[in-house]
C-alpha cells in the first residue's frame, strides 16, 4: 500500500503516572471543500468516560476510527474502535489487557493487524506490539527494544520511530536487514508517511521548529557518499508540533481554538499559515492533535478539558 497515513502516539514514561493522564476528548467533523475553502460540519464527540480520550486514527477505508481511552473508571488505557457506519452502539472496546496500557493504535500496512505502543505498568518498558483486529493475540515486534514512544510505518517490514528518553531520537527499524539506525535527534512526536515521504518535526532550534522530509537515500541499504540532508518543508506554528495533510497536499495544524493551513505545501513552501476554521464556535479553545481521513472527508481533533468545563 503506497499511501500510509501515520499517526503520533503518546509518550509514556515512568514520569507519567496513570493518575496524571490529562482529561481530553476527541471531536470528529465532516470536512468538505467548496470554492471558498474547507468547511467543518456535523461535529461528533467521541469519548469513553470523562478522562483520557486521545490518539485518533482513521482506518484506510474511513469507516472506523481507533482511539485510546482510560475508560469510565480511569487507570490504564485500552484501544477502542468507533464505527461511523452504525447509528447506535458505535463504540467498541478492543483490548482488555490487565497490566499494560496501549497507545497509538493504527493498522499495519497490510491492514491485517492493529499496531500500538504497549506500556507495562509501573515500568519504563515501552514495546511496539500488534494485535489481531479483534484486539487479541498480541505480538511484540522488537522484544529487546523498550523505548518506543511514537512510530510511523514506512512499509510492512520497515518503520520510523521516536525513542525516549531525551534527546528523543528518530530511528529506523528494518526487520529483514535487522537494521536499527539513528537518523536524527531532538525530534517531535508527529511522524507522517505521505505517499512514501516521511515527515517529522525537527526541534533542534527551540525558537523555530521545522517540518522536514526525510531523505529516502538515508533509508537505502547501501552507503552513499557525502552528506545527505533532509529537506525543510516549512516551519511549524510556534509551539505546535502536531500536523496532518488533507489529500496529501494541504498542511493543517491546530492551535488556540483555530485550525491553520498551508495550501499545496509541497509546491508552495513559502506560503504563510492562514486560518482555516474557527473552533471557538464549538467551544473548543485548547486543541492540539489533528488527524485527517485518507479521503479527506473527516477531520478529528483532540481537545484538552479544563476543570472549569
Amino acid at each position: 500500500m503506497k499511501f500510509l497515513k501515520c499517526f503520533s502516539a503518546l509518550l509514556f514514561t515512568a514520569f507519567f503516572s496513570y493518575a496524571q493522564l490529562p482529561k481530553t476528548e476527541i471531536w470528529v467533523f465532516d470536512l468538505k471543500q467548496d470554492a471558498t475553502g474547507y468547511k467543518l460540519s456535523k461535529p461528533i464527540l467521541v469519548k469513553e468516560g470523562d478522562g483520557y480520550n486521545n490518539q485518533p486514527y482513521f482506518t484506510q477505508d474511513g469507516n472506523s476510527m481507533y482511539f485510546v481511552s482510560n475508560g469510565k473508571n480511569g487507570g490504564r488505557t485500552d484501544i477502542y474502535e468507533y464505527d461511523f457506519t452504525k447509528e447506535k452502539r458505535n463504540t467498541k472496546r478492543l483490548t482488555y489487557t490487565r497490566n499494560e496500557s496501549e497507545y497509538s493504535p493504527m493498522r499495519t500496512p497490510n491492514d491485517a493487524r492493529i499496531s500500538c505502543v504497549r506500556v507495562a505498568k509501573d515500568t519504563q518498558v515501552q514495546n511496539l506490539c500488534t494485535y489481531n483486529l479483534k484486539g487479541n493475540k498480541p505480538k511484540i515486534l522488537y522484544p529487546n527494544i523498550k523505548t518506543f514512544g511514537y512510530y510511523c510505518w514506512k512499509n510492512q517490514v520497515e518503520l520510523l520511530a521516536f525513542h525516549v528518553p531525551e534527546p528523543f531520537l528518530l530511528r529506523r527499524h528494518n526487520r529483514p536487514y535487522k537494521k536499527h539506525d539513528t537518523l536524527a535527534s531532538q525530534i517531535g512526536r508527529c511522524l507522517q508517511n505521505q505517499r512514501g515521504k516521511i515527515l517529522y518535526v525537527d526541534k533542534s532550534d527551540s525558537a523555530d521548529w521545522k517540518i522536514k522530509i526525510l531523505n529516502n537515500k538515508r533509508l537505502a541499504n547501501r552507503e552513499y557518499g557525502g552528506l545527505l540532508d533532509d529537506e525543510i518543508l516549512t516551519s511549524t506554528l510556534k509551539g505546535a508540533e502536531d500536523f496532518a495533510l488533507i489529500r496529501g497536499k494541504d498542511l493543517v495544524m491546530a492551535k488556540d481554538g483555530f485550525i491553520f493551513m498551508k495550501q499545496n505545501v509541497f509546491n508552495q513552501k513559502q506560503e504563510h499559515w492562514s486560518p482555516m476554521a474557527d473552533l471557538n464556535r464549538y467551544k473548543l479553545y485548547d486543541v492540539y492533535r489533528i488527524v485527517v481521513s485518507r479521503s479527506g472527508n473527516r477531520l478529528a481533533l483532540v481537545a484538552r478539558v479544563t476543570e472549569a468545563e
